[in-house]
């Protein structure tokens, strides 16, 4: 079952990294046409792909308040750049979206509704808590070595990937924060308020490639303070 599950989050993964780079590369109308179509087929596949086009907006409209704090004053680069930009994402996001949600397929009403029903403000503080709970142990359970014999083993392997994960995603939040992490941190506040504790690894599986990046990040901090202190 976890297999059959983890398939499935594959294709969810490899067309989120897709767009992730075409949209990091995008310097013209087509390429922004694409990140939006494939962020609207993201959306279609899992409803928590929501958190895309919201990073998106966060980071389009952070690089307008640099502009503006670099002086670089035009209006064309304040405000009429970043916002065609993100217009044309979200237009071809939610307009694929909606072709193939409602006119090709004609999803019913309580099949698309089904996920936001779940959600409520009613005890949200311990459901935020018990999700918290759930996915810290579902992720140091992904690096457990599995040892029969040396059982200490994978309390300190699993707890130091995880230790190292949090220390690069913390040391790259402080030093230099992109439009990776925004997503990743939307990514994980969508699911730490959804009242649902079932799937264990699975949905953190489409992120696990950036949970990498940070744990290489959080690698090279620790070798940068010892250099330090030697």
């Amino acid at each position: 079952a976890f297999k059959s599950e983890i398939m499935s989050e594959i294709p969810f993964m490899v067309v989120l990294i897709l767009t992730i780079l075409i949209y990091k590369k995008s310097e013209n109308i087509f390429s922004l046409i694409i990140v939006g179509l494939l962020t609207g087929y993201l959306i279609s596949i899992r409803t928590i792909g929501v958190a895309l086009p919201l990073a998106f907006l966060i980071d389009v409209s952070l690089k307008g308040i640099n502009s503006f704090r670099k002086k670089e004053s035009t209006v064309r680069k304040i405000i009429l750049r970043p916002f065609l930009k993100t217009f044309i994402i979200f237009f071809f996001c939610f307009g694929l979206y909606f072709l193939l949600n409602n006119l090709l397929f004609d999803i019913s009403d309580d099949s698309a509704k089904g996920y936001y029903r779940m959600f409520s403000f009613e005890g949200l503080g311990a459901i935020i808590l018990q999700n918290l709970a759930v996915y810290t142990e579902a992720l140091k359970a992904f690096f457990d070595p599995q040892n029969d014999k040396w059982l200490f083993l994978p309390l300190i392997t699993k707890s130091l990937v995880f230790t190292i994960i949090l220390l690069g995603f913390f040391s790259k939040i402080i030093k230099k924060p992109d439009f990776t992490d925004f997503f990743v941190i939307l990514y994980m506040l969508v699911l730490l308020v959804y009242p649902y504790i079932q799937s264990g690894f699975r949905f953190l599986f489409p992120i696990l490639p950036f949970l990498l990046s940070y744990a290489v990040f959080g690698l090279k901090t620790i070798r940068i303070e010892i250099k330090i202190n030697s």
